[in-house]
Formats: structure tokens, sequence, C-alpha cells
């Protein structure tokens, strides 16, 4: 997402991602379909980089620290909890 319109007027966001998922709520379809020019519709201020917010993956990844939802956070959380739970039945 382009930093500078986060950074700029971070209520500017909440205004326009709602108008673009009202949109394609609207036409029954996903944001992760609306291409850049669609995108530009509802501001000039996105950039090419507005799709990778639609990347679950990329979404999920980019939380690392302990409790985050990154793979390997999880692993570290599962992990911890094993060796607490073997503590606990010593």
């Amino acid at each position: 997402m382009n930093l500078k319109l986060k950074a700029e007027n971070p209520s500017y966001i909440n205004l326009v991602s709602p108008a673009a998922t009202l949109f394609c709520d609207f036409l029954n379809f996903c944001l992760s379909v609306l291409s850049l020019s669609l995108f530009c519709h509802f501001s000039p201020l996105f950039e090419s980089d507005v799709s990778s917010v639609w990347d679950y993956r990329s979404s999920v990844e980019q939380y690392r620290a302990p409790g985050g939802t990154a793979k390997s956070s999880v692993a570290a959380q599962v992990e911890h909890l094993r060796n607490w739970l073997t503590k606990q039945a010593q």
C-alpha cells in the first residue's frame, strides 16, 4: 500500500478502502481482482503495490514477532507450548 497515502492522511484510507470494498460487494467479486486502474478510480494515490495488501500469505507472514501470525512465529509458539506442557506433566 502506498506509504505516502498512510503517512500523510491516515483517515483518508479509512474512506477509500470501504468505498472499494462496497464497490466489489455490489458487483459480487473480491478486492483482489481489482486492477490498479480501478483502484485509481477511488484514489490516484494507490500504487502498483496495492495488490500486495490482498495477498493473504504476505499479510500473514509480515507479523514475525512473538505472538505473530507468520508461520515461523506460530511454530515457535507451538514449540513453547509443548515445552510448557512437558514441564507441567513432570
